[in-house]
C-alpha cells in the first residue's frame, strides 16, 4: 500500500516538473523567460523547455497589431480655441526584450505620448486649419510617437483622429459661415440668370428698336416726298403770287400800299423788342437785352469776359442767373440756376465749377424783385429745364418760395418774358425744341497744357476752348479712362474725323479744334479725367483756374 502511493506521489511530481518544464508558445506570441531572476531568453511560437525552478516566465506578449483608444482630451489651438480631440492607435509589439524592460508599462507610455503630441500639434494651427487637416495631424503624431516608442519595443502603425469637435458656440459660428456661403452661392446663380435675362431682354429689343428704325426710314422717306410735292406746289402759289404782288405794286399807289403792309406785319412780330445791344457787335460776347413796357432786364457773357460781366452796375441788384456750358462727364449741355441778393458776390463762388463758360443773369430796373421773388422765380425755371430736359440741370436740390396771388402772377408774366429772351441770349434750356447757332471766335491770350513732354497750345474761346493744329496729345489712354467713355468717345471721334493723326509716338492735331470746357479738351490731350483749370497755362505758367479768379 504504501509503496502505492509512493509510485503516485513520484507521478504527480513527475507530472508537474514535466508541466513546468514544457511551455507552448501560441502563434504571434513571444514570452520572455528570466534564469534566477536575470533575462534569459525568449521563447518562439512553439514547444519549448525550460528548466524548473530555475526559469520563469516573467513577461507573455502578443505580437499582433493592437488598437488602442486614446482617451477624449483638451487641446488649444493657435488661435486660442478650446477643442475636444480623440483617436485610436494602432500599435505592434517588435521586441518583446525591449518591451519587458524598456518600459514598466509600454501601451500607457505610448498613448501618454499620443496625447501630449496631439496637444503640441494642435497648438501650431488655427482652428480652421486643425478642422481640415486631419491627415496631417495624424501623420505628425505617429512619426513623433513612433520614433520615441523604439527604445520600448513597440511599433506606431498608425494614428486615426476619431473626433475634433469644438465649442458649441463655434459650431453655430460654422453653422451660419456655412448658410451664409450657400446663401452667397444661391444670389451670384440668380443674379448670373438675371444678367443673361437682361441680355436676351436688349438684344430682342436692339433688334425691335431696328425694326422700328427701318419703318421710321421708309415713312420719312414717303413724308418727304409729299413735303417736297408740297413745298414744290408752295413755291408756284407764291411765285405767282409775288407775280401778282409785283403787277400791283406798279399800279398808281400800289408801291405806298405795300410799305405800310410790311411795316404792319413787322410790328406785330417784332414789336414787342425794344432794345437788344452788343457791346462789341459779337454776340458771344457781353450783350443786354430788354423789352418794351417791361421792367426786367438781361446782361450776358462768356466766361472769358467774366471781369467785364460783373463790372457791370446791373450785377450789383438782386435776381436769378444761369451758368450753361457743357458736362465734361457727359459732354451734354448743362445748365445752373441761382439766384441773389447781390449776383456780383454770388457769381464769385462759383469759379471752382468747370462746366459752365457763359454766365446770364437777370434783374428788375426798378429794383422790386424781393428774395421772395427771385426764389420763385429760381423755383420755377429749375422745374422748367428739368421737365423740358434739353440740359443737364447741376442743382442739387430744387428751390422755391410762397408767394401772394398777386405776387405770383406778376412773377409768371416775369418769367414769361424771361423765355422769350434767353433764346436770344443762347441759354436754350427752356425751350422744347432745340436750336443750334453757329458763333464765331476770337482769339485770346494762348494757353499751353503739357504733359509726357508733349505740348498743346490753345486759347480760350466764348464756346470753350480752341486747340491749335499741332497740337500734341498722348498715344494711350489712362487706365481710368475707362471709367470716363465721353474721353474715349471724343478722342475716337477726332481719330475718325482726321483732327488727331499719329506721329512720332503721339497723336497731333491736323487742325483747329473746339472744346466745349477746357476739361474735355485737357481729358483729350491727357488720354483721361483731367482738370481743365489747372492743366491749362500761360506762358509764365500761371494756371486758368488763377487767371480767371476775380
Amino acid at each position: 500500500m504504501s509503496s502505492l502511493i509512493i509510485i503516485l506521489i513520484v507521478i504527480v511530481a513527475a507530472f508537474l516538473i514535466l508541466r513546468t518544464t514544457i511551455r507552448v508558445v501560441p502563434q504571434q506570441r513571444a514570452w520572455v523567460v528570466e534564469r534566477l531572476g536575470k533575462y534569459h531568453a525568449v521563447l518562439e511560437p512553439g514547444l519549448n523547455f525550460i528548466i524548473p525552478f530555475l526559469d520563469r516566465v516573467a513577461f507573455r506578449f502578443d505580437m499582433r497589431e493592437v488598437p488602442m483608444e486614446v482617451p477624449a482630451q483638451a487641446c488649444i489651438s493657435f488661435d486660442n480655441t478650446t477643442m475636444t480631440v480623440d483617436g485610436i492607435l494602432y500599435l505592434q509589439i517588435t521586441d518583446s526584450v525591449k518591451a519587458a524592460y524598456g518600459s514598466s508599462n509600454p501601451f500607457t507610455a505610448v498613448i501618454q505620448l499620443a496625447q501630449t503630441t496631439m496637444r503640441s500639434e494642435i497648438g501650431k494651427l488655427h482652428l480652421d486649419a486643425a478642422l481640415s487637416s486631419r491627415q496631417l495631424l495624424n501623420t505628425a503624431v505617429a512619426a513623433s510617437v513612433d520614433e520615441a516608442a523604439l527604445n520600448w519595443g513597440v511599433k506606431v502603425l498608425r494614428y486615426e483622429i476619431r473626433d475634433i469637435t469644438p465649442p458649441q458656440e463655434i459650431i453655430r459660428a460654422m453653422e451660419l459661415q456655412i448658410t451664409a456661403e450657400r446663401e452667397k452661392r444661391a444670389l451670384i446663380a440668380k443674379s448670373e440668370g438675371q444678367r443673361q435675362q437682361q441680355i436676351n431682354t436688349s438684344e430682342g429689343q436692339r433688334q425691335q428698336d431696328i425694326n422700328v428704325a427701318d419703318g421710321r426710314k421708309q415713312a420719312e422717306v414717303l413724308r418727304a416726298e409729299g413735303e417736297a410735292k408740297a413745298i414744290q406746289l408752295v413755291a408756284e402759289a407764291t411765285a405767282e403770287a409775288i407775280r401778282v404782288i409785283g403787277s400791283a405794286a406798279r399800279e398808281p399807289g400800289g408801291y405806298e400800299a405795300l410799305q405800310m403792309q410790311l411795316a404792319k406785319d413787322y410790328i406785330e412780330k417784332w414789336g414787342y423788342l425794344a432794345k437788344s445791344s452788343t457791346s462789341y457787335g459779337d454776340p458771344k460776347r457781353l450783350r443786354t437785352a430788354e423789352l418794351s413796357n417791361w421792367t426786367g432786364k438781361a446782361v450776358s457773357g462768356p466766361r472769358s469776359e467774366f471781369e467785364k460781366v460783373l463790372e457791370r452796375e446791373e450785377s450789383q441788384g438782386s435776381g436769378v442767373y444761369f451758368l450753361s456750358g457743357t458736362d465734361p462727364e457727359t459732354n451734354k449741355s448743362a445748365i445752373y440756376i441761382g439766384e441773389a441778393e447781390c449776383i456780383k458776390d454770388r457769381i464769385k463762388s462759383h469759379l471752382s465749377r468747370d462746366f459752365w463758360n457763359n454766365i446770364t443773369f437777370f434783374i428788375s430796373k426798378d429794383e422790386n424783385l424781393t428774395k421772395a421773388h427771385i426764389k420763385y422765380l429760381e423755383g420755377r425755371l429749375i422745374h422748367i429745364a428739368r421737365t423740358t430736359e434739353r440740359a443737364i440741370v447741376m442743382n442739387n436740390q430744387g428751390s422755391g418760395a410762397k408767394l401772394p396771388e398777386s405776387d405770383r402772377e406778376d412773377m409768371e408774366v416775369f418769367l414769361e418774358k424771361m423765355q422769350q429772351i434767353l433764346p436770344v441770349l443762347g441759354v436754350e434750356a427752356f425751350l422744347d425744341k432745340s436750336s443750334s447757332t453757329v458763333h464765331s471766335k476770337q482769339k485770346k491770350e494762348l494757353l499751353n497744357c503739357n504733359i509726357k513732354g508733349l505740348t498743346a497750345n490753345g486759347y480760350l474761346t466764348p464756346n470753350g476752348i480752341v486747340v491749335l493744329k499741332g497740337s500734341q496729345a498722348v498715344l494711350e489712354e489712362r487706365a481710368s479712362a475707362q471709367k470716363w467713355p465721353s474721353v474715349l468717345m471724343q478722342r475716337n471721334k477726332l481719330i475718325e474725323e482726321g483732327a488727331l493723326v499719329e506721329k512720332n509716338g503721339a497723336y497731333v492735331f491736323a487742325k483747329d479744334v473746339e472744346f466745349t470746357s477746357p476739361s474735355s479738351a485737357a481729358a483729350t490731350i491727357h488720354g483721361g479725367s483731367a482738370n481743365g483749370l489747372t492743366a491749362w497755362v500761360n506762358k509764365e505758367g500761371i494756371q486758368l483756374k488763377q487767371l480767371q479768379n476775380v
